[in-house]
């Protein structure tokens, strides 16, 4: 809208000048009424001066504007010249749109996103860490401020991407992690998605939040503090501490919780955000048994409300029905599938006391899911822990409700493997040293996964695909943590009933649904939203793809993710709907001497982006041979020799590049063979077969070919 308006301001101060004098004078300029410059969204932030930055972001990107000096708008000589239109402007919006270079998933839609401002008007909710440890909480507090480091970068308006940023935290901390996503991210949206009359929730740790308050100004950068120079001017409504006994909070600095209604309910509901605290302090821990044979806890989603009864199916009272009449609003429940399960799986809340459902007379608890666990906490772990000694649940587990202390409900929660599993840092300079390719190419297989969500990777046999999908997987996450990838192989007789549900036989010769291993999967990444999760389908072109996706063939699709588009599947009763999350993440891997290729569902090529592997036998291969004392001989023996056999099989009209021999056979070295005898026995019994496989028709030619291979 402010376009031409902004370069005309520009040229009347002479080409340059600083953002608040542009903003007046474009409103003097063009006579604006008050009733424009003084509208505000219902989050406090003005609609004209948020209208007047983003019209500056499409004019730097499109060559109109120079962004290279901090804190002042200047014209190029592009844009010195240039008269726009309304339809030139949206030529620019147009141009932008298709041809900046995104490369973080996060601000793909960003555009659009920000360009039409914030059409619902409602405040969002952010956590925020007053300093590490919470060490700035007091002067923050009693200040009404709240900031963020990373002061090196001075003002932030001055940078014109969530990339700019991450550039200058490479550059100005270079001793940290190499990809920077999540620092990035919080100090972008620290100065241009948070909001006046937004809601920022303070925290302390992973289990304590401090208080909240209501956002008052924009963003400024004060240079005369000694750290924390990225502020926002804050009225702290409610201080105290509330601990937070569901799940861990979240690590990073500035997190919006906005889109996860489930945990924003309980947090205003627990520290009584715009209302009176609904969930009381002495909160009392119980553990709830789920028999698998009635009701399966992992069938039911996070928010949803569940009941139980107080009397079993004879109407009897059940155990320890004392426990039933005790349960309060705001207790806390573990909940466990028993046996064949026997795994805690989910946390509960106790959302109504012991009641009489008007609808069948029946006397029941009440209670909202609050999280699953995405990794299980076995039984057999529970014994083993030294706090859960004298749980009386682990002592006669019969029965269905048993009393907890805190610290037994907080000693199982901290074996719950999303906290107990020991995780690496893994950055792109780690994924370099393990993988066999540049820095250029693992950037664009990074850039590709983020903007698809699916990508298969297609080479020929031994160019290291399996290895590679789960290094990707690690880079993306910047952690090697297993607990959050599954992987399965498909094969001709994989169907839709093991991919996502399906009837199976149960012991008493019945048949119920089971849901199936992609389904549970998602289930545990909605559990976790914070965190991105991979789904590894190793050999996907053997399985028949639209047998085994069957609906989700839509859902797989990077822009059909999450509730929006949930739907019914095949199996599923009336009420029920599925949807894949969006930090679901595909990756395949397909290995093209398998002549199935062709018979890949094109409908399915169209959601995924393919990444050719090649084998690699060059300098870094060798250099990786050496490190695991192979002779030098050896190495050149063996990058000598394939090399030639590659170039025949690539020239072969009958074969190709896609049957070429890969590096991979070569990668795991035996120890305790010689180099002579390890390299023959893989020529003789893993290559040499494939040889006579390729030229099933030309047996002298495969015979000669290994014969080259071993001379």
């Amino acid at each position: 809208m402010y376009m031409a308006p902004l370069l005309d301001s520009l040229r009347t101060l002479g080409g340059s000048a600083k953002p608040a004098e542009i903003i007046s004078a474009i409103a003097k300029r063009n006579d604006l009424d008050e009733s424009v410059t003084d509208a505000k969204y219902e989050s406090g932030a003005s609609k004209f001066e948020h209208q007047v930055r983003w019209a500056r972001q499409y004019l730097f990107w499109d060559g109109y504007i120079d962004g290279s000096k901090r804190g002042v708008w200047a014209l190029t000589d592009k844009g010195q010249k240039a008269i726009i239109s309304e339809e030139d402007a949206l030529q620019i919006y147009k141009n932008v749109s298709a041809n900046y270079p995104y490369s973080d998933l996060a601000l793909e839609n960003q555009l659009a996103e920000d360009f039409d401002a914030r059409t619902d008007d409602k405040p969002q909710y952010w956590i925020v860490a007053p300093g590490e440890g919470a060490k700035k909480w007091d002067e923050f507090r009693n200040g009404g401020l709240i900031g963020i480091g990373w002061d090196k970068l001075e003002d932030l308006n001055d940078y014109n991407s969530r990339d700019a940023i991450k550039k200058a935290l490479l550059e100005q901390y270079p001793n940290g992690s190499k990809s920077r996503t999540h620092t990035s991210l919080a100090l972008w949206d620290f100065a241009h998605k948070v909001h006046q009359g937004d809601i920022l929730i303070a925290k302390k740790g992973t289990r304590e939040y401090l208080g909240y308050g209501i956002v008052q100004s924009d963003y400024f950068f004060d240079d005369s503090r000694d750290e924390y120079k990225h502020l926002r001017k804050v009225v702290w409504k409610k201080t105290g501490s509330w601990a937070e006994d569901v799940a861990p909070i979240v690590t990073k600095t500035l997190t919006n919780i906005s889109k996860y209604p489930t945990l924003l309910s309980r947090l205003q509901r627990l520290i009584g955000i715009e209302q009176e605290a609904v969930i009381p302090k002495d909160v009392n821990y119980w553990w709830l048994n789920a028999n698998p044979k009635y009701w399966r806890i992992e069938d039911f989603e996070v928010g949803q409300e569940q009941f139980y009864t107080t009397h079993n199916e004879k109407g009897n009272k059940r155990n320890r029905f004392e426990y039933f009449q005790t349960v309060k609003p705001g207790d806390l429940v573990i909940g466990y599938a028993s046996s064949p399960v026997k795994q805690v799986v989910a946390v509960f809340e106790i959302s109504k006391a012991a009641y009489t459902d008007e609808d069948d007379g029946k006397e029941k608890i009440a209670f909202i899911i609050q999280k699953f666990l995405p990794t299980p906490v076995t039984w057999s772990s529970l014994e083993a822990i030294p706090a859960l000694k004298e749980c009386e649940v682990l002592k006669n587990n019969q029965g269905s409700l048993f009393k907890l202390s805190k610290a037994e409900f907080n000693a199982i929660l901290s074996h719950d493997g999303s906290e107990d599993t020991q995780t690496n840092g893994y950055g792109r300079e780690e994924a370099l040293q393990e993988l066999f390719m540049g820095d250029g190419e693992l950037e664009k297989i990074l850039s590709a996964l983020a903007h698809k969500q699916n990508i298969i990777l297609k080479g020929p046999p031994g160019t290291g695909k399996t290895f590679m999908a789960r290094r990707l997987a690690y880079a993306r996450m910047e952690e090697k943590d297993p607990s959050k990838i599954e992987m399965v192989q498909f094969h001709q007789s994989y169907s839709y009933e093991d991919f996502v549900q399906g009837y199976r036989p149960k012991e008493d010769a019945s048949f119920r649904i089971e849901n199936g291993v992609f389904y549970r999967f998602c289930k545990r990444a909605q559990a976790d939203p914070d965190n991105d999760y991979f789904f590894i389908i190793d050999e996907i072109n053997r399985g028949n793809l639209s047998k085994i996706f069957g609906e989700l063939m839509l859902l797989i699709e990077k822009d059909k993710r999450g509730e929006d588009f949930a739907i019914h599947l095949t199996y599923s009763q009336a009420i029920e709907k599925f949807f894949i999350p969006k930090n679901v993440f595909l990756i395949g891997t397909m290995n093209t001497a398998d002549r199935s290729l062709a018979l890949l569902d094109y409908a399915l090529r169209r959601r995924f982006a393919f990444i050719s592997t090649s084998p690699i036998f060059d300098d870094k291969f060798g250099a990786e041979l050496s490190k695991k004392d192979v002779g030098s001989e050896m190495i050149e023996r063996i990058q000598r020799n394939l090399t030639e056999l590659n170039k025949e099989i690539a020239t072969d009209h009958n074969l190709g590049s896609g049957f070429e021999i890969g590096h991979s056979y070569f990668c795991n070295v035996d120890d305790d063979m010689d180099d002579e005898a390890w390299y023959r026995q893989i020529i003789e019994q893993e290559i040499g077969p494939m040889l006579e496989e390729y030229w099933f028709d030309n047996p002298e030619k495969a015979e000669s070919a290994k014969r080259s291979l071993l001379n």
